[in-house]
């Protein structure tokens, strides 16, 4: 009897443990009327705080316009299904099993003021559960919101008044206003009529039955979007954090995370501007964070250690483009997160520590899959055992355009030992179509990227244009690629020399 109950206690245990590590399975059977043949890309946040995208599987949709996955996931994660440029989103929430129509002929088109990820080209008919019900009001309400009080939004936005509103505290307020009184009038209507919209978000909220004060998902997500237009419509920042800003992390929620990365302040920077600089690098040097961390403490009146972390990782990305902050600092307080920070912020740490070293010298790009001018497919990974010179542009960008030219005597003298790749990044397949049709003379290989929608993250694209040496095994050569008219010539030679 005891062997009997120590194997079911080991067996749920097991199961309990397993289910932590590895999340729940979820079921999603499908129809895809119209996209038989076509490839369903299966995605979602790797981890929200980056908003970093993962493929979570790639099947095509078979002759009968029918697929079936299974996703192991968490509950509450946001799964996105593509077929195509449309994506059709959803929760997994309380059902171990979803049965999805995604009819690519009925999607939305971009609603013209949110353009938010719900609202752009999505559809999807599922037998719902709450969350997805519930989410999917909410998100109508938010759309419709802003559809029909754009006019008025845009005005309070472009009133003179409403910067005055926005750079002043509430007491301070007070007190330019007694020095301005021939503008009081304005800032005090202007502040009426955005009070009265913010009301009418909350009356539209409470006509679902979504209370913004609870601490569900569905209420977190609409507290954030209820923050994100108070920011809008003229409070304070200093404001917004002493309302928004103290509470609870919320790190799988979508606004939440989009409302964070907005309004929260840059402690790096603050740290870096400050008198405290100068200790807290001594101490960060001595590899203890802790002891960095107390340093700085003063910046940090009611904090506790894992929110600090976090909200030192929140300034890491902006960090990394701001002159004063060395990087090597900002690699050695993700090292030190990641060897004894919190659970949530080694993730955190871990997902950053990878988009640093994107782009960089070593790094082996993820395959992405373009389509040519012909509609024939070219995978990344087909071109390995050869050199690669990739040219990132669009028709749209004078300098990348000019380089193309470039980019065709380099192509005539080593084409032969090195493989030219231009990819487009113009939205519209006509813009890459005409490009090409107005330079008949570019005979290399030219892809669309709009094809891929992760192709910027894949390659760390930040601007265009951008260039990618790569080697036989995949791997950039260089930590910055030169541009045709920066002295790559040299490099190629030296590889066909070789």
């Amino acid at each position: 009897m005891r062997n009997k109950i120590q194997r079911t206690f080991t067996l749920l245990l097991l199961a309990l443990v397993s289910n932590l590590v590895y999340g729940n399975t979820y079921e999603v059977i499908g129809t895809a009327p119209g996209s038989e043949g076509e490839q369903l890309t299966v995605l979602s946040y790797e981890e929200y705080f980056t908003l970093s995208m993962k493929v979570e599987e790639t099947l095509l949709i078979d002759s009968n316009g029918d697929f079936k996955l299974f996703i192991e996931s968490n509950e509450n994660e946001l799964v996105i299904l593509r077929i195509g440029t449309v994506n059709a989103q959803f929760y997994l929430g309380n059902s171990d099993s979803y049965n999805v129509s995604f009819d690519i002929s009925k999607a939305k088109a971009p609603i013209k003021f949110t353009n938010t990820n719900w609202c752009s080209v999505s559809f999807i008919d599922l037998i719902p559960d709450d969350i997805n019900v519930l989410m999917e009001s909410l998100n109508r309400i938010h759309a419709e919101f802003y559809d029909e009080n754009y006019p008025e939004i845009y005005q309070i936005l472009s009133s003179p008044s409403s910067a005055l509103q926005k750079n002043l505290s509430a007491e301070v307020k007070k007190i330019d206003m007694a020095k301005r009184n021939d503008r009081q009038y304005d800032i005090v209507l202007e502040k009426d009529r955005a009070q009265k919209l913010i009301a009418s978000f909350d009356k539209m909220l409470l006509a679902e039955q979504i209370d913004t004060k609870k601490e569900d998902y569905i209420s977190i997500s609409a507290r954030y979007m209820m923050a994100e237009l108070e920011s809008l419509l003229g409070r304070n920042e200093r404001e917004i954090r002493e309302k928004y800003c103290q509470g609870k992390l919320y790190l799988t929620n979508l606004e939440f995370i989009s409302f964070y990365q907005s309004h929260y302040r840059n402690v790096f920077e603050e740290i870096y501007l400050s008198d405290n600089r100068n200790q807290f690098v001594n101490q960060l040097y001595k590899l203890q964070l802790d002891s960095a961390i107390m340093e700085i403490r003063p910046l940090f009146p009611s904090d506790k250690i894992k929110n600090i972390e976090f909200i030192l990782l929140a300034g890491l990305e902006n960090g990394l483009n701001l002159p004063n902050i060395p990087s090597r600092d900002v690699t050695v307080v993700l090292e030190l997160i990641l060897r004894g920070g919190f659970a949530e912020n080694k993730s955190i740490a871990s997902n950053f520590r990878r988009e640093l070293v994107k782009g960089k010298k070593g790094y082996v790009p993820k395959n992405f899959l373009l389509l040519d001018l012909d509609n024939e497919r070219h995978e990344l990974e087909s071109w390995r055992g050869q050199f690669v010179y990739i040219s990132v542009f669009s028709s749209w960008n004078i300098e990348s355009c000019g380089h193309q030219e470039k980019v065709k005597e380099l192509e005539r003298k080593f084409g032969n030992q090195i493989k030219f790749v231009s990819i487009c990044m113009d939205e519209d397949w006509s813009n890459f179509q005409n490009f090409l049709m107005e330079h008949r003379t570019y005979n290399w290989l030219f892809l669309f990227g709009n094809g891929d929608k992760l192709l910027k993250e894949k390659l760390n694209l930040v601007t265009v244009p951008q260039y990618f040496l790569l080697n036989p095994n995949g791997e950039i050569m260089l930590d910055y690629t030169f541009s045709p008219e920066e002295g790559i010539t040299d490099t190629l030679k030296k590889i066909v020399k070789n």
